[in-house]
């Protein structure tokens, strides 16, 4: 019988000299890997909250004085205000939100009409903030709304307004908020209506909670407002019935 071979404690299971190489640089390399992705994520994150910091005054001013921007005496003072805090974010760290809002602001920033050098410049910032605020953000019924009042702009492009308000119809089919604002914009382009546009337009005034009394109150000085809504509401005479109290409450 073979002597046994007595087994040294210490050499159980410790792996060749080469083999040990192999596993020590994958270690190094894994964990330089984990490091590399942790200080990128940092980064990110550092990024991130910087953008949050530098958006935050800008935007709770807008908030605040959102309500005042049409004030007779002191809207448009306002307004400047607003578009100067907006414009000190730099444009790399600008949201979808930021850019609509400047816009926003710029469409209601008026210019003297005997200045087109002034107008045209006010356009061209409209435009850049639209797109830039579009193309981070392309699902937006605002945003699409601000481009079909841009292209109305003199001398104006009904096809092209039209087809900006129809997609923001696609983008959001109901949007309180914007419901004036879009019969405003379509009343000004007749001629460009299509079927899917008068159907999305008669679409919210006959949804359960549209104000008819806000619309009605805005419409009650503009015949061509009250034009349109009778076209838009008559295959609904219980629409149209109760349009037109609250045109006769909104006249007195």
């Amino acid at each position: 019988m073979a002597p046994i071979t007595p087994i040294d404690p210490e050499r159980i299971d410790a792996p060749a000299p080469g083999r040990a190489a192999s596993w020590t640089g994958r270690d190094s390399l894994v964990t330089a890997l984990a490091l590399i992705t942790a200080l990128a994520l940092l980064l990110l994150a550092g990024n991130q909250l910087l953008n949050q910091l530098s958006r935050i005054p800008a935007n709770s001013y807008y908030e605040k004085r959102q309500s005042q921007f049409r004030a007779p005496e002191h809207g448009q003072g306002y307004l400047r205000e607003a578009i100067q805090r907006l414009k000190q974010i730099p444009p790399e760290r600008r949201g979808a939100q930021e850019w609509r809002r400047l816009a926003a602001a710029w469409l209601l920033r008026r210019v003297p009409p005997d200045d087109p050098e002034q107008r045209t410049q006010r356009d061209r910032a409209i435009r850049q903030a639209i797109t830039a605020s579009l193309i981070q953000e392309p699902v937006q019924a605002h945003g699409w709304a601000y481009l079909a009042d841009l292209q109305q702009t003199p001398p104006g492009d009904c096809s092209a307004a039209m087809a900006a308000l129809t997609q923001s119809f696609r983008v959001a089919p109901v949007e309180p908020t914007l419901a004036v604002y879009r019969l405003a914009l379509a009343v000004r382009c007749p001629m460009q209506w299509t079927p899917e546009l008068l159907s999305a337009l008669r679409t919210n005034l006959l949804i359960p909670y549209a104000d008819n009394r806000a619309i009605s109150a805005w419409a009650a000085e503009r015949p061509r407002v009250q034009a349109m809504i009778r076209r838009l509401l008559q295959p609904h005479p219980q629409a149209l019935a109760r349009f037109e109290r609250a045109l006769k409450a909104a006249t007195g």
